[in-house]
C-alpha cells in the first residue's frame, strides 16, 4: 500500500500536556485545514480551506487554552476533514465526501482501494489510537475519567438562512447527566444562548468519536461553539476560561 504521509507532514494526532493525568481528557477531531503534501490541495481553493466544510474553526486553539488552564491532556487531529473525517463511521459516505456544502473535491474522486485505505490507515486508526490509549491510561487512575469533545459550528446552516440562534450546544446521547449539569452551570454563569442537542443532535446523527471512546464507558460530553465566537484570541480564550470554569467546578481542574 503507498504510504501517504511524509516526513514534512509529521503525525496524524497533536498531544498537549501527554503526561498529565487529570480525570479529563480533551478532544478535537476537527482542529486542522492542513492537507497532506501528496495529496496537493484536492482541488480546492484556499478561500474554501477557510471555511467550516475544511475545520472547525477556532476549535483547536480553545482546546489548546482549556488544557494549558486545566494541565490536562489534549489530543487534536492534524489533518483537514476534507482528506478523512475522523468523527464518522467507516460506512459513512462523509468519510471522505465528494463534495461538502455546496463544494466539489474533486481529490477524493475515483479513489483506488489503496489510496482510501492509506487515507484510513495513517490518519484514522492512529488518531483513535491515540485516544483509545490516553483514555484508558486515565481510566486506569480515576475510573470516572470524563471525555471532552470540542467542534465549532457556522453562523448559518446554509449561505441565505437565518443566523443560529445557539451560541453554544450541547450534544449528547446517553450521557444526559454530564449535558445538564453543563447546561445549567453555562446558564448560570452566561447570558450566552445554550443549546441542547442543537444545532447538531446524537440523538439523530452518529459521531464516531463519543460513540467509540465514551458512550456507555464514562462521563462524556461534546461541546459545539458558534465559531463567530472564536475568531480572534480574545474569544478563544473568553470561551476557553468559560468551559475551563466548570470542569474545575467538577474537580478535573
Amino acid at each position: 500500500m503507498p504510504s501517504l504521509l511524509s516526513k514534512t507532514d509529521g503525525p496524524a494526532y497533536h498531544i498537549i500536556n501527554g503526561a498529565a493525568q487529570k480525570p479529563l481528557l480533551l478532544v478535537c477531531d476537527h482542529a486542522s485545514n492542513r492537507v497532506p503534501s501528496r495529496l496537493g490541495d484536492l482541488g480546492v481553493s484556499a478561500e474554501e480551506f477557510q471555511r467550516h466544510i475544511a475545520w472547525d474553526l477556532g476549535a483547536a486553539r480553545v482546546t489548546t487554552l482549556m488544557a494549558e488552564r486545566l494541565n490536562c491532556t489534549a489530543i487534536l487531529s492534524a489533518f483537514s476533514r476534507l482528506v478523512i473525517d475522523v468523527n464518522r463511521p467507516f460506512e459513512n459516505e462523509d468519510l471522505i465526501a465528494l463534495h461538502s456544502f455546496g463544494t466539489d473535491i474533486p481529490g477524493n474522486r475515483n479513489l483506488s482501494h489503496e489510496d482510501r485505505q492509506a487515507r484510513i490507515q495513517e490518519i484514522f486508526v492512529p488518531y483513535h489510537e491515540a485516544i483509545a490509549s490516553k483514555i484508558q491510561e486515565l481510566r486506569d487512575i480515576h475510573p470516572f475519567t470524563k471525555l471532552a469533545l470540542i467542534h465549532s459550528f457556522g453562523p448559518y446552516a446554509m449561505p441565505n438562512t437565518p443566523l443560529r440562534p445557539w451560541e453554544i450546544g450541547i450534544v449528547w446521547n446517553r450521557d444526559a447527566e454530564t449535558a445538564h449539569r453543563l447546561m445549567t452551570y453555562l446558564r448560570a454563569k452566561t447570558n450566552y444562548r445554550i443549546g441542547d442537542n442543537e444545532p447538531y443532535s446524537m440523538k439523530k446523527c452518529r459521531g464516531y468519536t463519543m460513540e467509540t471512546h465514551a458512550e456507555d464507558q464514562g462521563p462524556c460530553t461534546l461541546i459545539e461553539i458558534r465559531n463567530d465566537l472564536i475568531r480572534d484570541e480574545t474569544g478563544c480564550a473568553q470561551i476557553a476560561d468559560l468551559l475551563a470554569g466548570f470542569f474545575e467546578d467538577e474537580g478535573e481542574g
